[in-house]
């Protein structure tokens, strides 16, 4: 079990694995498939919203943007907001396979089986179960990981229905971005069931519940209860995340106190981590793994202290020698 406080922050790196864009492939993807006559094209065409010339308008202006992601595009071009969440939404859906987040070679191979492999250490019951403290939040539109969870759940404990909906509701997992319709146990409108489907109700069901953030975080309640977790928790790991400075900044990290902060910077160059961590004010004691890797060689989610081999071309640059 997960015994201490615990948050993992989740970036597009940590739903790579189970099928899903990372911001610079959903970028090309959005790109070359609103194309005339691509997928997202024909989807946006269905849904009977937009008619040829909007495609094409938000088409060139994406493609010609310069801007690294869809996100950062969005907030800056409000006026084709609602036409790219529906182009973000056609993009996702496809990917909502649940055989993909349980599909590896040796159990345990993906970052979601490890976790919930920790999770469920000692719990032998339902009730023990839901003493873990752990949280999630993410910066990801997709659903994965609580489809995951939501179905290892129900068939390691054997429960479905208002216990197992009880269970889910139960799980922090924040979607500060929101995400791709709320899922079947959650008591809210706009209910969409984990599914490639890109029909045009299920696309606007999908889209309707993305959100652009652009308007000061003190009207979000969202950041304000990420806030609040994150000032709980004794350990903080950034996972899978790519530390655009604005998503550092609504974090407000100098308000979380003394605490274990770690991140991965998997496929960063050295200069790249330097540069990070100085504008991360040494909050943040990096590491250039992937997300199993990274949960494989720690010790965060077990009762010991937290401690790293040091690798042969890091040093006390990285903060490593300064946390044993």
């Amino acid at each position: 079990m997960i015994n201490k406080p615990t948050v993992f922050i989740l970036g597009a790196g940590a739903s790579f694995d189970f099928g899903f864009p990372v911001g610079s492939k959903l970028r090309a993807q959005i790109v070359n498939s609103t194309k005339r006559g691509n997928a997202i094209w024909k989807g946006l065409w269905d849904m009977g919203c937009y008619t040829e010339s909007d495609i094409l308008k938000f088409h060139n202006a994406f493609a010609g943007s310069g801007q690294e992601s869809i996100d950062a595009f969005l907030e800056r071009r409000t006026d084709f907001i609602e036409i790219g969440k529906a182009a973000i939404a056609l993009a996702l859906i496809p990917c909502e396979e649940t055989e993909k987040i349980f599909t590896s070679e040796l159990f345990g191979n993906n970052w979601y089986d490890f976790v919930f492999a920790q999770m469920t250490e000692g719990a032998d019951s339902l009730e023990k179960f839901v003493e873990n403290k752990l949280s999630f939040v993410t910066y990801n539109y997709d659903r994965s990981l609580t489809e995951y969870l939501c179905t290892a759940i129900a068939r390691t404990y054997n429960i479905q229905g208002d216990k197992l909906a009880e269970t889910m509701r139960n799980i922090p997992i924040i979607h500060l971005h929101g995400k791709l319709g709320h899922m079947w146990y959650e008591q809210c409108n706009n209910i969409r069931e984990y599914n490639p489907n890109t029909q045009a109700k299920f696309a606007k069901i999908a889209a309707d519940e993305i959100k652009i953030i652009h308007e000061p975080i003190e009207n979000l309640p969202q950041f304000r209860t990420t806030l609040e977790i994150c000032k709980q928790a004794k350990v903080i790991c950034f996972l899978g995340f790519g530390y655009h400075s604005k998503n550092i900044e609504r974090l407000h990290m100098e308000l979380w106190g003394k605490k274990e902060i770690w991140g991965t910077t998997f496929g960063l160059t050295r200069n790249q981590q330097s540069r990070l961590l100085h504008r991360l004010h040494n909050y943040v004691l990096l590491r250039n793994n992937n997300v199993l890797d990274f949960l494989r060689h720690s010790c965060i989610l077990s009762e010991w202290t937290p401690f790293f081999e040091k690798p042969p071309e890091w040093d006390t640059a990285y903060g490593i020698d300064e946390f044993h």
